[in-house]
């Protein structure tokens, strides 16, 4: 009885303790055949397994995208590291259309972006992929060719004219200036004021028409000798000198439109120099180089046959480095003062993405150099350029002119050919021959 009540009272407190707390429901299995969803695995596994793959799926993504834009930016620096080098080594083939020209004229601008280009080669991702590297390797082959082209422009480069001592007699001084005064800009007495400044010997203006001949009257009492060549054109010339004129000319090279000046320059030692001012045409769209090249080396032709102490000077709308002017100074033997000193750019004023040398003055070996200088703006698109040389014929001894290649004399003679072949009709007698009229005395 007494068992009999345990169980009994076991049996109901069972039954309690079953009723106070009912079996648990069995987990839910997911079947066999149905694939697990996100939620059921995400479910299965501890707290850190879970948070890791959710943020699995969105790395993937980021550094999908990341790829893909490491990707186009490779391919996009490589075409400009393709193009970079091919206008680099365009300008070197013998080619007279104005667009190959005209690509010799920016490579210290094409030096810096390709420097630049090359600098976020090196910052990619990824550097080391093979197609990165072969585009480093164009776009360094390109900075190193244009400064191994600008390098002698520069003052780590040996100079090739002298400069001149302190002791220069004063007679066997020579002070340039060749300015472009762009023949719109109507307004001269800020050019007289620089000109007065400077206080040049002889004075080469480019782009003179009759308004700018008839203010230039003016400065005749400090310049009292000049030789001059009015047009209606961007192409007139007026040289203004304190000394003596011997036997000025006129000419237009190689038939073309516009005049050129040859004259004798008498130093007050009574040395006479041979100066021949040049303008020629530019290349442009739709005008090759040829009538411009043709120009430089008849003058250069000139100087060469003259055989004398040589000064050659004006707006040759040529960069030095370009392979027309060094054949001038070879046929010539000329030397530039801007060789191991600096690159001197002047076009265009006010302008910091288009500046190259186009304005040049050149001597003989037997002068050495005192100043060479850009002068202040004036108005027009050209800055000045001033060089003054001192007359010195010992120095031709220690500053030999590069030597004419086999071949330069007959080049130079072709190409003076071909452009009269294709120039305009001379509005004055040609070539060779003294156009009528030109003021002097």
């Amino acid at each position: 009885m007494t068992g009999s009540r345990r169980c009994c009272a076991s049996s109901a407190g069972c039954a309690r303790r079953a009723i106070a707390r009912p079996e648990a429901a069995p987990r839910r299995q997911p079947s066999r055949s149905a694939p697990l969803t996100p939620r059921d695995d995400l479910a299965e596994a501890p707290a850190p397994a879970r948070r890791e793959r959710l943020s699995m799926p969105r790395t993937r993504r980021h550094g999908t995208r990341v790829s893909a834009w490491v990707g186009w930016a490779r391919g996009v620096l490589s075409l400009l590291a393709v193009a970079g080098l091919t206008v680099t080594i365009l300008p070197h083939a013998e080619a007279t259309a104005w667009w190959v020209r005209t690509l010799d004229f920016p490579r210290l601008q094409f030096l810096i972006a390709q420097a630049v280009l090359l600098g976020l080669l090196l910052a990619l991702p990824r550097r080391l992929h093979w197609s990165s590297m072969v585009a480093g390797v164009v776009a360094a082959t390109g900075v190193v060719w244009q400064a191994a082209v600008l390098f002698p422009y520069t003052p780590l480069s040996p100079v090739r004219m002298m400069a001149a001592g302190a002791d220069c007699p004063s007679g066997n001084r020579l002070r340039v200036v060749a300015a472009n005064v762009q023949m719109t800009d109507e307004s001269a007495e800020p050019l007289f004021a620089l000109l007065r400044r400077a206080d040049p010997d002889v004075i080469l203006l480019q782009e003179t028409d009759a308004w700018w001949a008839q203010h230039l009257q003016a400065l005749s009492g400090q310049w009292p000798h000049s030789a001059k060549q009015v047009t209606q054109n961007y192409f007139g010339m007026e040289i203004l000198s304190k000394y003596p004129l011997v036997d000025p000319q006129v000419h237009f090279l190689t038939d073309s439109r516009n005049p050129s000046i040859f004259t004798g320059l008498a130093l007050p030692s009574g040395t006479v120099v041979r100066f021949y001012g040049v303008h020629p045409r530019p290349p442009l769209a739709g005008q090759a180089s040829t009538e411009r090249d043709g120009q430089l080396l008849a003058a250069a032709l000139a100087a060469r046959q003259d055989g004398g102490p040589a000064v050659m000077a004006g707006d040759f709308n040529a960069v030095p480095w370009e392979g027309v002017l060094q054949h001038v100074e070879r046929v010539g033997g000329l030397l530039s003062p801007r060789i191991g000193r600096d690159w001197v750019p002047t076009f265009r004023t006010g302008s910091l993405l288009m500046t190259w040398p186009l304005d040049h003055i050149l001597a003989g070996p037997r002068f050495t150099l005192r100043t060479l200088e850009a002068l202040p703006d004036f108005g027009s698109d050209h800055y000045p350029i001033l060089a003054e040389l001192c007359y010195a014929p010992e120095a031709a001894a220690h500053q030999p002119v590069p030597a004419a290649r086999p071949g330069d004399i007959a080049a130079a003679q072709k190409t003076v050919t071909a452009a009269q072949n294709m120039a305009g009709p001379s509005p004055q007698p040609a070539a060779g021959k003294q156009a009528p009229g030109p003021a002097s005395d």
